[in-house]
């Protein structure tokens, strides 16, 4: 079933997005196409050369390796547990005079707890910090796009989160402003068409339930200086989006699925209620036993055309994460979580 966002009252959304609010009319936002343009901007912005190294963690998306390693192969990877903590201790070992960029990633709209102690050192030795929130829109909007600690610069994917297809945002000293590119929202949303047809057809188990979450409805228009006719087009789309109501499902499937893998022993809940309480999910994430049991779930739910998936793809330079080996991740809709229970009752009576 395809799930309608309309908003009756037009979504707030683009009023946060202008950076022009009371909290935050200091934020210096942009828009881009993809994440992954904020960040080469940033290895320019602040001359990343080949001598100079760049901190990140280990699990890790294989995208971001690749807009770096054109400007420095000099890349050390920090690890992350498996209830996706970091280790200050260990990051601060491996500092060294060539450090000049640290990545911390806010992994499926998690924020990351990062100790202020450790943003300090960083500050102190004039390293540059990066927050990667592109699982995590929802939750930084939620904030208002700010957090408690301090950061050099926020990277953030909009499409990941709500149904539009692309589009990312970044907060920080980037000289290039509202680079966009419409296009690429039509023919993203051409391609799920046709995949959605691949799968009526049977020819594809998979396919895309929030394709026309969209409204008939926009707010008032925010005007921007000196922005291309894309970038235009795309606020268009922005407006039309019920973020309250989006955030509203999300938050009602997460609970439902932390229940549902509560005292599953086979697969288990990878955060606390608590950590939920406080956060919106891009997807939801569990832990599976072994990749035997990985396997079984995985293969169970794309055959009912469920986008059940591991993250991140393996890149040839980081071999060491282990997390994506358990680590699957659910999509939050309630035809998901259905066919989620579906499996579970089916697994029980094996």
């Amino acid at each position: 079933m395809i799930k309608k966002y309309h908003s009756k009252e037009g979504s707030s959304l683009l009023k946060y997005l202008s950076f022009s609010t009371n909290k935050t009319k200091n934020i210096n936002g942009s828009f881009f196409t993809y994440s992954r343009e904020a960040i080469s901007q940033i290895m320019i912005h602040t001359n990343i050369t080949e001598t100079d190294k760049i901190l990140m963690p280990s699990y890790q998306c294989n995208t971001v390796i690749d807009y770096i390693l054109p400007f420095t192969k000099n890349i050390e990877f920090y690890e992350i547990n498996e209830d996706l903590t970091l280790s200050s201790n260990e990051i601060i070992n491996k500092i060294n005079h060539h450090t000049k960029i640290i990545f911390f990633v806010h992994y499926f709209g998690i924020i990351t707890n990062i100790k202020p102690s450790l943003i300090e050192i960083l500050r102190e030795k004039n390293i540059k910090i990066i927050y990667d929130l592109a699982h995590s829109f929802l939750s930084l909007y939620q904030r208002n796009f700010t957090l408690d600690t301090y950061s050099d610069y926020i990277i953030s994917s909009i499409y990941k989160n709500i149904p539009l297809g692309v589009g990312a945002i970044g907060i920080g000293d980037f000289q290039q402003k509202n680079s966009i590119d419409v296009k690429e929202f039509f023919i993203i949303n051409l391609k799920k068409i046709l995949t959605n047809f691949r799968c009526l057809i049977g020819k594809r188990a998979f396919t895309y339930y929030h394709l026309h979450a969209k409204s008939s409805l926009q707010e008032n228009t925010i005007i921007y200086k000196n922005s291309t006719l894309s970038y235009y087009a795309y606020q268009f789309l922005l407006a039309h989006i019920n973020i309250k109501k989006l955030i509203e499902d999300k938050t009602t499937v997460t609970h439902q699925y932390f229940t549902l893998f509560e005292n599953n022993k086979e697969f288990s809940n990878l955060i606390g209620k608590d950590i939920l309480e406080n956060n919106v999910l891009q997807a939801y994430p569990i832990k599976c036993v072994n990749i035997k049991s990985r396997e079984k779930i995985f293969h169970y739910l794309k055959s009912h055309c469920i986008d059940i998936y591991s993250w991140p793809s393996y890149h040839p330079i980081n071999s060491f994460d282990t997390l994506k080996d358990t680590i699957l991740l659910l999509p939050l809709d309630f035809y998901s979580f259905q066919k989620s229970k579906e499996f579970l009752i089916k697994s029980n009576h094996e």
